[in-house]
């Protein structure tokens, strides 16, 4: 959830000790130099007991610094010396949401919606407390209050849609998404939840137009959800992946060497659910101690920086692990099998990719602290 934080900076022209003091304090935050700040306000603080502000401008800076109880702490005590704060107010929402107490977030930005109806941020950040705790009529009524007020703000048509697609309301996320995306054409994740909607509806070409170019805006964007294998086009028209040409690499003789391995391990039932040989990659479903798994097989080259992996289903709830083996090809005349040995094989595997593409996952081949390779 991303809620907003409004920072107000204010500066004095006094010359006296403890004015010079907030003032150094207010140049210290808007510098980012938050440690600097908080000891600067601290001392202000005890001159002016009664500044509301100058609790809420600590409150900012600790919450830069990752420290949210206290800055809880100083958004209610800028509350209690000045009620009428309402930056205060809306950043004590924002910390209570990121401290995933949306029952209490919700009722401080109705507190502020009270005093400000017409407020969009905070009728947005409400709807968005709903959204978590799962009051889908609240926050669709918050998010339509929020375009009454500002039907130019892409943010509020966007919000909307995404409680509409949770419900499964896919035609009224379409309009939403496409309100969104026509008033700012550059929102990547309009587009991509655009995407999956058409996806979810069974237009799955359409999706994939939609996915691709919320990712040409923003190539961080990660999609949930969705078995990118069904979707991507031929292998080699999606991305060409970092190894080194090899005429003597047998993709179905390091399939084989895998499988060898993973049946001494205990593996059984073994059979392939995604094969990429072009990106030198598949993923498996096996059987172990009863129980499904899900093996994901790549294999790298000495001169490889990183290996591609076949990208998981989501949805796919039937494997209740994960292992990730990793093999390197390396040529060693006419013997076929030795040209391939396991370098890394890890049970019970997170995947942490650094880059999503549609099919593959590439991840970075760095050093980890993993399970040896058998």
């Amino acid at each position: 959830m991303i809620l907003a934080m409004g920072i107000v900076s204010g500066c004095s022209v006094n010359t006296d000790g403890p004015e010079v003091t907030l003032e150094k304090a207010n140049i210290m935050s808007d510098r980012g130099r938050y440690e600097d700040a908080v000891s600067l306000y601290t001392e202000a603080a005890s001159a002016f007991p009664n500044r509301g502000h100058i609790y809420y401008r600590r409150g900012v800076c600790y919450e830069n610094l990752g420290l949210l109880p206290r800055a809880l702490d100083d958004y209610l005590q800028c509350l209690e010396v000045q009620p009428s704060h309402t930056d205060a107010l809306n950043n004590k929402g924002v910390v209570l949401a990121k401290l995933e107490r949306y029952k209490e977030a919700a009722e401080a930005f109705t507190t502020l919606v009270r005093q400000q109806p017409d407020n969009v941020l905070a009728l947005r950040n409400r709807g968005l407390c709903q959204h978590d705790q799962g009051n889908f009529d609240e926050a669709l009524a918050d998010y339509t209050a929020a375009i009454a007020v500002a039907s130019h703000e892409a943010e509020n048509w966007f919000q909307r849609g995404n409680v509409y697609l949770e419900q499964g309301q896919l035609a009224a996320a379409e309009a939403d998404y496409t309100q969104a995306v026509e008033l700012d054409a550059s929102h990547a994740k309009a587009w991509m939840n655009r995407g999956v909607g058409r996806y979810n509806a069974g237009e799955r070409k359409l999706a994939m137009q939609y996915l691709e170019h919320a990712r040409e805006l923003d190539e961080n964007i990660i999609i949930p959800g969705i078995d990118w294998g069904e979707l991507a086009p031929a292998a080699a028209e999606i991305v060409a992946v970092p190894i080194v040409d090899d005429a003597n690499f047998n993709w179905e003789a390091c399939s084989a060497v895998a499988q060898a391995v993973l049946a001494d391990h205990g593996y059984e039932q073994l059979s392939v659910v995604k094969d990429y040989p072009s990106f030198r990659c598949s993923r498996l479903s096996a059987q172990k101690d009863g129980k499904g798994v899900a093996v994901f097989l790549g294999c790298e080259t000495a001169d490889s920086y990183q290996v591609a992996l076949a990208a998981a289903d989501p949805s796919d709830q039937s494997a209740t692990r994960r292992v990730l083996m990793i093999l390197r090809h390396t040529p060693s005349g006419d013997d076929a099998v030795a040209a391939y040995s396991v370098i890394r094989f890890v049970e019970n595997w997170k995947a942490e990719p650094g880059h999503t593409r549609p099919v593959v996952v590439f991840v970075d081949l760095v050093p980890q602290q993993e399970t040896p390779a058998p």
